[in-house]
């Protein structure tokens, strides 16, 4: 079940005089710890979806990129080539070491927002929380568009095993194993293992190969020591690895954009260099938990390690013109302390925030044998390498505040103080023919900012009957400001600085449940302010186009987000999820460095329209005694949107309309189940991506075709 915040609906509803409720058709409570503790959805005064692991076994999801199609003003899509998460349209980060991701991926508690975490294995999830608009007050520096907390499962005191076996179409193969193993009687382990690989759609019509055959392996483990009766250490350890041989996607034009492409069917490319895709994540983490009657203290130590090194053949055709070789290496440790204190009809919490982290990155650009028919002067053997290396330190302490005002009013409120340190040190080689081009040569550059960043947050909740709550929201988000650290034009000297970015949102909502939790209608109305919004832009430098990172000026974004499901039929669960967005550049002057004014356009990666809509229906009474029946069906739509501010034509991406189904037999104690399925079954062909490499080349990524399939689950 998704689950998100607000609606202008009836309040709850008694049932009539002598009616029992029905707990098998009463809505799931759903606990998130959004604001740092376990709480009920319904009692926390924001906008959150929330994506339950079974949804995530049920539907086969593998990656954090999967649940876009889950959670409406959710998007995952590709940004010249860099896997970004957007919410509520604004997204962004990661293109290089100096720019800082929008959106903040947490697991339990512990930041995986480097770049090659975001598209992450999605290991032994127990649920996602979703939180829309700025998270700066609980969850810190460079969240606020929003992020997405994965909570794991906990180890447990019995001896258990779950499994999954998926087999599909495309030469899809998925295994999934996890169990509980208690040591002694204070002493549990958990782990989980995961691996999966899928043939691919995509044909390289130089060879006949798949290029994004895919092969993704990892594991988590996780050990809980109940050190003394108030006392709780958990340990966990994670490692992931993802291999793909397709980084950018298919060809939409020739090499200079001046043509069709060679490969004109998509899902087919003509390439005659080695492309590959390598994602490296893994980490350790410790957690301790003191409480006592009326205070919890927490302790979260981190240390984690993400690389990502991807091989691309930039003309995207069988000439060999230009060939990239990117690696990007992050290494970060983070220490949270938090104290909670309980009292009568109030809460505190204070706490402190340390983050550093060490972010490298070495891109070559080599030119091909072929390159100087279209460049004279760029011969072989010719290349430039750009060696950034981005250092991080910040520092803060935050705190919140809540307070029962009276039997219907409750005021929560929160402040976090950031302070940051970055230090760029920068050198980039280039040989004489690609200095010709435009590229700058330049050793050792360095540079630093620091910056004090103040987000403040204040909630008021009114209970206008049981079951229906009304609340309005503020928050202040901020994202750091950093260097343009990628390839350096020579007209630019060297690498420019972009100022800190930050957001006002501003949100009204309402909670309603009735007909004794079996109808729920959550909606919010939301709007947020960006100044000196960060952006990716492209100047032309001498006979290429290059990316440079500067503030755009300010962006506005609004609309309503609504959540339904509707329990009263036995055996019969809906939910309807749905949300419309106006995202624009309401001030964006002398874009793209050309004099240009892109101010009234949409926001790119920001479609107006999502909706998904779930029906799901289990008959108790199968063919075999102890079986149920169970089918179920998702639709999931999403409104066509602009890759880039210019709003071109060219970089226009149509809506995507995904139907999926399973139908399957389950044993009635939950110990089996094999179910048939299919994703996009009405084969809808839609792009995630459309971007323009540096000579010109229109290239995107189109998602994936019809699939189907059998899963088998079993439970010991």
């Amino acid at each position: 079940m998704i689950v998100c915040a607000w609606a202008p609906l009836p309040p709850a509803q008694a049932d009539e005089p002598g009616q029992a409720p029905d707990a098998a058709t009463q809505l799931e409570t759903v606990t998130v710890a959004a604001r740092k503790r376990e709480e009920e959805l319904a009692d926390v005064p924001a906008s959150i979806a929330v994506i339950s692991g079974e949804q995530i076994r049920e539907q086969h999801l593998n990656t954090l990129g999967d649940l876009d199609r889950l959670a409406p003003n959710l998007q995952f899509s590709d940004a010249n080539g860099v896997r970004t998460v957007y919410l509520r349209g604004a997204g962004g980060g990661g293109r290089q070491v100096g720019f800082d991701t929008r959106a903040g991926i947490f697991v339990d508690g512990v930041s995986m927002s480097q770049p090659p975490s975001v598209n992450g294995l999605l290991l032994d999830v127990k649920r996602v929380e979703v939180l829309r608009g700025p998270q700066a007050t609980y969850f810190g520096q460079d969240t606020e568009s929003g992020a997405l907390s994965l909570v794991t499962q906990s180890p447990g005191p019995r001896a258990s095993l779950d499994t999954q076996a998926v087999i599909g179409s495309d030469g899809i193969r998925q295994l999934r194993a996890s169990g509980d193993l208690p040591l002694t009687d204070s002493v549990m382990t958990r782990g989980a293992a995961y691996i999966t690989q899928r043939d691919g759609f995509v044909t390289n019509l130089e060879d006949g190969s798949k290029l994004d055959k895919t092969r993704d392996i990892g594991g988590r483990l996780r050990l809980r020591w109940r050190a003394a009766n108030a006392l709780t250490v958990d340990l966990a350890a994670d490692k992931a690895r993802q291999h793909s041989r397709n980084p950018l996607g298919e060809a939409r034009s020739n090499t200079l954009g001046n043509g069709p492409p060679e490969s004109p069917s998509p899902y087919t490319s003509n390439l005659n260099s080695p492309q590959t895709d390598d994602n490296d994540n893994q980490g350790l983490s410790t957690t301790a938990h003191y409480w006592g009657e009326h205070f919890d203290l927490y302790s979260i130590s981190a240390l984690r390690m993400a690389e990502r090194h991807w091989l691309a053949d930039f003309d995207h055709s069988a000439r060999d013109y230009i060939a990239l070789d990117y690696r990007d290496r992050y290494r970060t440790f983070s220490q949270e302390l938090r104290l909670v204190v309980d009292a009568e009809d109030q809460r505190f919490m204070i706490g402190g925030y340390l983050f550093d982290q060490r972010a490298q990155s070495s891109r070559r650009l080599d030119a091909g044998t072929q390159l100087f028919l279209l460049v004279p002067y760029l011969t072989p053997n010719n290349e430039v390498t750009t060696l950034p290396q981005v250092d991080t330190r910040s520092y803060a302490l935050f705190g919140g505040y809540s307070r029962r005002l009276s039997p219907r009013w409750t005021l929560d409120t929160g402040l976090r103080v950031t302070r940051v340190f970055k230090q760029l040190g920068f050198t980039q080689a280039a040989t004489p023919g690609f200095a010709i081009f435009g590229f700058a040569d330049l050793e050792d550059y360095n540079d630093g900012i620091n910056e004090t960043a103040w987000s403040p947050e204040a909630a008021l909740s009114y209970t206008l009957a049981p079951g229906a709550t009304l609340f309005s929201h503020y928050a202040r988000g901020f994202k750091s400001g950093g260097f343009d650290a990628d390839a350096l034009a020579r007209s630019v000297g060297s690498p420019q600085r972009f100022k800190q970015e930050t957001v006002n949102s501003y949100e009204i909502g309402i909670k309603t449940r009735w007909l004794q939790q079996r109808v729920g209608a959550d909606l919010v109305l939301f709007l947020a302010d960006y100044r000196d919004y960060q952006l990716t832009q492209f100047l032309p430098v001498g006979n290429i186009v290059a990316p440079v990172i500067a503030n755009a000026g300010k962006v506005r974004t609004y609309g309503p987000e609504l959540a339904l499901y509707w329990n009263a039929v036995p055996h019969l669960k809906l939910n309807l999820d749905a949300a419309w967005l106006h995202a624009e550049y309401t001030e964006f002057k002398n874009a793209n460095g050309m004099g240009d004014d892109f101010s009234g356009n949409r926001l790119d990666f920001s479609p107006k329209w999502n909706a998904n809509l779930g029906i799901e229906y289990r008959y108790p009474a199968g063919l075999l005694a102890g079986t149920d029946l169970f089918t179920g069906i998702n639709v999931a739509y999403r409104d066509d949107f602009y890759t880039q501010a210019s709003n071109r034509p060219i970089f226009h991406a149509d809506p995507r309309r995904l139907l999926s189904a399973r139908l399957g037999i389950a044993g009635s104690t939950g110990k089996w189940e094999i179910a048939l399925f299919g994703d996009n079954l009405l084969d809808d062909r839609y792009s995630e991506s459309l971007n323009l490499a540096s000579l010109g080349t229109l290239y995107g990524r189109y998602g994936a075709p019809r699939t189907y399939g059998v899963q088998l689950q079993f439970s010991f």
